[in-house]
């Protein structure tokens, strides 16, 4: 059994565009061989079998797999299980694999701060990319201690925010939300959860006194 292309390869797809892939499946034995079903764990995939092609001892058939609308952001790595009437083959996979693109992505996403003193304020950036030029018209936090710089009000495919944070006085992990505002109709707010650790500072260094030769 040979499948041409031998992986169902989609490249990049825009978000809320539908992709397809033509396999040509080919299986050479007994004439009355036949695909029975298709599978896959996948609901945003489906396929469309033609009816086979049969010759002396060759059977063929176009498969069609397409990549539904509603296919969510994110990498595409998944298999079709292509179930037939041969009983020493019952099942073969097929790999399918591909990239949703989203039409507004935000990186890094979270935003990790480490490791800060207590009340130490630090500066990192967010990069906003879309598929068109798009403005900035708000950026909100959940913690008063964040603070964006919004770009001017130009619409550009590309978008970098500076973070502002100053980390609590409390020692342990703190945590907020950055909500952005665009406008972008397919994705008019974003949100980047922010994480930090403020790390236990000790206000004095600890110091040992030396007394006639022994510590103490």
């Amino acid at each position: 059994m040979d499948f041409q292309p031998g992986v169902v390869s989609f490249g990049d797809v825009d978000q809320g565009a539908v992709a397809e892939q033509e396999i040509a499946v080919t299986y050479r034995g007994r004439a009355n061989w036949q695909i029975v079903d298709v599978r896959s764990a996948n609901t945003h995939l489906e396929v469309e079998l033609s009816e086979p092609r049969r010759q002396v001892g060759l059977v063929s058939y176009r498969m069609l797999v397409r990549l539904k609308e509603d296919a969510p952001a994110g990498l595409l790595q998944d298999q079709l299980t292509l179930v037939t009437s041969d009983p020493r083959l019952p099942t073969v996979s097929l790999p399918v694999e591909g990239r949703v693109v989203p039409p507004l992505t935000l990186s890094p996403s979270p935003l990790l701060l480490g490791n800060l003193a207590p009340g130490q304020a630090v500066t990192r950036q967010v990069v906003l990319t879309g598929k068109q030029p798009f403005r900035v018209l708000e950026a909100t936090a959940d913690l008063p201690s964040i603070q964006v710089r919004l770009p001017g009000d130009v619409a550009k495919k590309v978008h970098i925010l500076p973070v502002s944070v100053t980390a609590p006085q409390q020692p342990g992990e703190f945590r907020g939300t950055l909500t952005i505002q665009t406008d972008l109709p397919q994705v008019p707010q974003v949100q980047c959860p922010l994480r930090g650790t403020v790390r236990q500072d000790s206000p004095t260094a600890a110091k040992a006194h030396v007394t006639d030769g022994h510590q103490r």
